[in-house]
């Protein structure tokens, strides 16, 4: 009797111990590069590439059959001196997803809502991480030569596993993925 109270003391002490470590810890960095900037109807045509955004656990996931999707958060801001205005805001996902009968992967792009089919991982991990051509268009006109920014940020979507497993695998937060803030100037 006594022993099985010293062990449940142990566990909240460990769980009380994990949750005071902050998620940056567990969290993989990638980053946002190759961004290109297109002005298109009054606003800009965007595309990017997320680097280091799969990590061997986030692969393990995806085989095991977990959908996994990525959060996308495009801004643009005016830039002011006292505080920068947001004049555009889009975000989107991308979802991939592992048929373990077929040996397929399918990724869902939200940005344009297109699905894709591949029994390559590496193929589906690049459709995953490459984002080509989102729209985004200020709420207001711009006039000519205000200086304005473009700030990308890229994330894991947190996996929601069915109710009885998240208790039992509530590290799965080791999973996290996300970028920090990639800040654009717009030149035009």
């Amino acid at each position: 009797m006594m022993g099985s109270k010293i062990r449940y003391i142990y566990l909240i002490l460990l769980i009380v111990l994990l949750s005071t470590i902050p998620v940056s810890v567990f969290s993989q960095k990638g980053y946002i590069r190759d961004v290109s900037i297109k002005p298109s109807n009054g606003g800009y045509k965007v595309s990017f590439f997320v680097e280091e955004c799969f990590t061997e656990k986030i692969e393990e996931a995806i085989k095991a059959g977990i959908p996994t999707k990525f959060n996308f958060y495009l801004r643009v801001y005016e830039k002011r001196w006292w505080k920068d205005k947001e004049i555009a805001n889009v975000e989107f996902s991308h979802v991939i997803r592992f048929d373990p009968v077929q040996r397929e992967y399918h990724v869902n792009l939200g940005e344009n809502h297109n699905s894709y089919t591949t029994s390559n991982l590496e193929e589906a991990k690049r459709l995953m991480a490459t984002v080509k051509d989102v729209e985004i268009r200020p709420y207001i006109k711009i006039p000519q030569g205000t200086p304005t920014e473009l700030r990308i940020k890229a994330e894991l979507d947190p996996v929601k596993l069915p109710f009885p497993l998240e208790y039992i695998f509530f590290l799965t937060s080791l999973w996290d993925f996300k970028t920090d803030w990639h800040i654009e100037s717009i030149p035009f």
